[in-house]
This record gives C-alpha cells, sequence and structure tokens, in this order.
C-alpha cells in the first residue's frame, strides 16, 4: 500500500486509490520518494559554509525519511569533484561554490560532499539519469558515480563511460533489506542537447526497447519483489498537466512488469493514478512528486510531496 503525504488541492488528483490486497496480512515494506534535489547557487553557498553543510537543506525532514525502509530522491545534476562546465578537469577549489568548477543554473554541479549527506539523511537510492546529467560531460558522469560509489550509495541512469565496464552494464540496482530485494530504473526524456557520446545516460523514449527489456527480464526474476522506475519526464516545466506522452510510456512500463513509478521534471507536482495493468495486476504512478529543495521561488514550485 502507498500512502501519500501532499500538501496539495485534492481536486488535482485521482480520488479512488484503494487497493484490493493493501491490508492483507503478511511482511510488508515501506519505500519513501521525494522529487528534484536542486541545487541552485544560494543553496550550495549555504550548505558549505556551516559545519552542518547539506543537511541545514533537509535536516528537519530527516526523521520522516528515515522511518521507511528504502529512500529515493532525483540527483539532479553531477557531484563530479574537479570538472569544469567544458568537461575538463580542473584544481578542486573544494567545498566552495566559484561557479567554475561548482555551480548553479543553467549548469550544475555540485561538491561531492552532498552524496554523503544524502546517505547520511537516509537515502538508499538515487537516480542519476536527468536532463542535467551530461552538465559536466562523460568525466563528470564518471565523477559522480565515483562519488556515490565511495558512500555505497544505490543509483540508477547512468553508467560508466569505459567500454569494458559499460559492456557488462546493467542499467537498474538492487536494493535489499530483510527477505526483500527493490529493483530500481532510472531513465530521462532529455539531457539538455548535450551530447552523450558514450551512452552513459538512459533515454526514457530513445532507448524504450532497452527499458522495457530490462523491466520485462526483472519482473520475470523470482528474486525480484518489486520494479520501480523513476522517470525523469514532461517537456512542459511547471505544468501541472500530464501530458499524453508520459502517460502512454507510463502504462507500457507497468504493463511490462513495473510496479510503481515515481516521476520527477517539471518542478511542480502532477497527479497520480492506481492503473491496472493488462495481466491484471494494480499498480502505481505519480507522474511528478515536485522539487525536493531547489531555489525557484513560485509556491507551485515550492510544493511538494513525500510519497510513502
Amino acid at each position: 500500500m502507498f500512502l501519500l503525504s501532499l500538501l496539495l488541492p485534492v481536486s488535482l488528483w485521482a480520488a479512488d486509490l484503494s487497493f484490493e490486497r493493501a491490508c492483507e496480512a503478511g511482511n510488508s515494506v515501506v519505500l519513501a520518494a521525494v522529487g528534484d534535489v536542486l541545487l541552485h547557487g544560494p543553496l550550495q553557498r549555504q550548505a558549505y559554509k556551516t559545519p552542518d553543510g547539506h543537511q541545514t537543506l533537509w535536516q528537519g525532514i530527516t526523521d520522516l525519511l528515515q522511518q521507511a525502509d528504502f529512500a529515493y530522491a532525483n540527483l539532479e545534476g553531477p557531484a563530479a569533484a574537479g570538472v569544469r562546465a567544458n568537461g575538463k578537469e580542473a584544481r578542486d577549489p573544494g567545498r566552495s561554490f566559484d561557479n567554475s568548477v561548482y555551480s548553479g543554473y543553467p549548469m550544475f554541479n555540485y561538491h561531492p560532499s552532498v552524496v554523503q549527506a544524502l546517505e547520511d539523511a537516509g537515502f538508499d537510492i538515487l537516480s542519476t539519469a536527468n536532463n542535467h546529467a551530461m552538465d559536466r560531460g562523460a568525466l563528470g558522469v564518471d565523477r559522480t558515480i565515483e562519488a556515490l560509489r565511495a558512500v555505497n550509495i544505490s543509483f540508477s541512469g547512468t553508467r560508466p563511460a569505459s567500454k569494458t565496464e559499460s559492456n557488462h552494464f546493467r542499467w537498474h540496482t538492487l536494493t535489499q533489506k530483510g527477505s526483500w530485494n527493490i529493483a530500481w530504473i532510472a531513465c530521462t526524456f532529455s539531457t539538455n542537447g548535450l551530447p552523450d557520446r558514450h551512452h552513459q545516460v538512459l533515454g526514457c523514449f530513445k532507448d524504450e526497447a532497452i527499458l522495457l527489456e530490462e523491466i520485462r527480464a526483472l519482473a520475470a526474476d523470482p528474486t525480484v519483489d518489486a520494479v520501480i522506475v523513476t522517470p525523469h519526464w514532461g517537456e512542459v516545466e511547471k505544468s501541472h498537466r500530464v501530458e499524453k506522452s508520459q502517460r502512454e510510456l507510463g502504462h507500457r512500463l507497468l504493463d511490462a512488469g513495473a510496479t510503481a513509478i515515481f516521476g520527477n521534471h517539471p518542478h511542480v507536482p502532477k497527479p497520480w493514478e492506481k492503473y491496472l495493468t493488462t495481466d491484471g495486476r494494480e499498480t502505481f504512478v505519480i507522474y511528478s512528486i515536485g522539487n525536493f529543495v531547489s531555489n525557484q521561488g513560485s509556491l507551485a514550485q515550492r510544493t511538494s510531496a513525500i510519497v510513502y
């Protein structure tokens, strides 16, 4: 059963979210999902100048995240040590917003200490597939993966540029707790026109065949209890409307075997729905959870949710 904690007008959302088997006795697992970790310049400056670092941005709700067995967020932008916007290596200024190595909009890059801070907050899984994934080029993707692996936090949506490693790479990742084994797979609709010469970022639409194949394989695996897809989609930012391409792709992903979809990108929340798949499964999709942290100022962009 998914419990929704929201600060939104009820009229925006589907009325019937009851699931027939939600209250059956047995083992259960709780997932918590939030939206975009989008660190504009003022937020990075705040984090870098305080001993608590990035924890100052979300310390007020870490107790809520830690109530879940697994917590998810979208890391929107690289966390690439010592890489400029041109994708070239540079002297690392440390925890400092120099607007060259570490910068905000329109070409984001965060000090890799943000990854440790997210892990400390209780996040178990991050999406790295989004329209800012290539903001530091191929090296930026690789350095971000290094930062994630250094703190042993799971991620999905990007892969290393190395052919040796990418040849054997699976786009999904697994999180385990007790007897539960949850698969996660992330994708994005765009990299803002920046080239992805080594196919390091999984596309939701251009790589749909790969995405569906991996979902089907995971759904058929008896050791996998659920498949969660986290698409970065929706071309119209700041719109609450679910686009036709989102709804149709979402239903195809669920029909392929996904259990639930936690969507993001428009920086505002979008509706959710229960979807009955072609094989009779009750599944769930929220098309956008909204920003988790950002410096965007409108009420809609400051409205968000934690989805349990």
